[in-house]
């Protein structure tokens, strides 16, 4: 009786700490590839998509961002990194690598020299996140045609066994399809 006991009193306190050390959430940041801005300041919300629990991304979304850190016109994942590391204790991951910062003049220049081109081309190997009750999944796929942002695509999500399946997904950026189950 009393080993039983025993037994049940180590489980339980071994699964407080266990999960105290495991139930953190980590922070995830989808970089947009380029912002237009009309103004002098930005915050991270601006730049990048945040997920992770409500506080911290309350909190990170509206860091402000300085204009001398995109005064070259680019926002890298650096620099990006330095500006949440001392308002979190999370783990903090940023998929892509910077973020292309035009005011309105810059970016009406160069929509008059650009093509309207789709962002993903059929064949383009791109990030494929996708979500279901709260729960997100990244794979990597192959667009089975071209698009623009915020247009549907229709990405193949290669398997290990050799087989494929076909998922219908929004492009966010260059590489980012999003998926809701």
């Amino acid at each position: 009786m009393f080993k039983s006991l025993l037994k049940i009193v180590l489980i339980f306190l071994f699964s407080i700490v266990f999960f105290k050390y495991t139930a953190y959430c980590d922070i995830k940041l989808f970089l947009q590839s380029k912002v237009i801005t009309n103004n002098d300041s930005l915050i991270i919300k601006d730049v990048a998509v945040v997920e992770g629990n409500n506080s911290d991304i309350e909190k990170i979304k509206n860091i402000q961002i300085d204009k001398d850190i995109y005064s070259d016109g680019y926002i890298d994942k650096k620099e990006i990194l330095s500006l949440l590391k001392n308002n979190t204790e999370d783990t903090i991951f940023i998929f892509g690598n910077a973020i292309r910062i035009l005011t309105d003049d810059q970016h009406k220049n160069n929509s008059e020299n650009d093509a309207p081109d789709s962002v993903i081309k059929k064949g383009d190997s791109v990030n494929i996140v996708i979500k279901k009750n709260g729960i997100s999944v990244i794979l990597r796929g192959i667009a089975i045609n071209e698009g623009k942002i915020d247009e549907e695509v229709v990405v193949k999500i290669e398997k290990k066994t050799n087989t494929s399946k076909l998922v219908k997904g929004k492009i966010k950026n260059k590489d980012l399809i999003e998926v809701n189950l």
